[in-house]
């Protein structure tokens, strides 16, 4: 997290941009979450954590609905062996509506394009990295956006990153897994607009 938060600093720098509306995705989110701790705030004014994997994704004591260790190792053993059947097995789990096979297929096609090592390093992170301290350095506005079916990050992390990050909203996804950006799109893009909007 510190590397991928500091080439996210690098790119803010060289890009030279100010008043940015920061968006992070599941563990993108808790990159971002990172960011905002350990860099100057003075690029970012605010912040979007979307079904984010903090304060954890494993178990912790402040995170108690966090995946297992055990669970996240098969996960990173099967991308070793079987790195196509991860994608599908996992994908299942992302969305709460039936999107159709060709969407399915087209979500596996995308995840397949990432890196092999990179999804394993990725997921080790994601295995040891816990950013529960971070939340409260975050100063600027921040909307927390979580489906409330969701079987990837529970409900429940959501509620602790409201908590504890001090200027924070929080916006409920009532049908939505994981991927809240598609199981509701509309009223997604809209929460979206209006908080960078304001």
């Amino acid at each position: 997290y510190d590397q991928l938060a500091t080439d996210l600093h690098c790119i803010l720098n060289t890009l030279n941009v100010y008043n940015v509306t920061l968006v992070g995705f599941s563990m993108g989110g808790a990159i971002c979450v990172r960011y905002m701790s350990k860099f100057s705030n003075e690029r970012v004014n605010k912040l979007v954590l979307i079904g984010a994997a903090a304060p954890s994704f494993t178990c912790t004591v402040h995170n108690p609905d966090g995946k297992t260790i055990d669970e996240v190792n098969h996960l990173i053993e099967q991308c070793y062996i079987n790195r196509p059947k991860l994608v599908y097995d996992f994908g299942q789990d992302v969305f709460a509506l039936n999107h159709g096979n060709e969407f399915m297929n087209w979500f596996s096609s995308i995840c397949l394009t990432g890196s092999g090592i990179g999804t394993i390093r990725t997921a080790i992170s994601l295995r040891d990295e816990d950013v529960y301290q971070d939340l409260f350095n975050i100063k600027v506005r921040t909307l927390i956006m979580h489906g409330v079916l969701d079987k990837i990050c529970p409900f429940s992390f959501a509620l602790i990153m409201h908590e504890c990050i001090e200027n924070s909203c929080l916006c409920k996804f009532e049908y939505s897994g994981h991927g809240i950006f598609y199981d509701e799109l509309k009223r997604f893009n809209q929460v979206l607009i209006d908080f960078i909007e304001q």
